[in-house]
């Protein structure tokens, strides 16, 4: 039940345009265990960070997230 409601909050507040988003990659260490097991040391976590603005005031304003939905925690999903 606490994963449904989980799932149901999910959908109501979160929801980001990824297309618009840059692709950050993670680099794997070569001859990790377990993402990178033969040591190629090309191994690449794929990544893409949320679109956000950031006022062209302050140079140090931290970033604000996109959210295309709302929010708050409102039942929008469900009309």
């Amino acid at each position: 039940m606490f994963v449904a409601y989980g799932q149901f909050l999910d959908h109501d507040i979160t929801l980001n345009n990824e297309a618009l988003a840059p692709e950050i990659p993670i680099e794997v260490p070569a001859g990790d265990p377990f993402l990178d097991p033969f040591n190629t040391g090309r191994k690449k976590i794929p990544f893409r960070r949320s679109i956000a603005t950031r006022s062209r005031r302050r140079r140090n304003e931290p970033r604000q997230q996109i959210n295309f939905l709302s929010g708050w925690v409102d039942g929008s999903q469900v009309y």
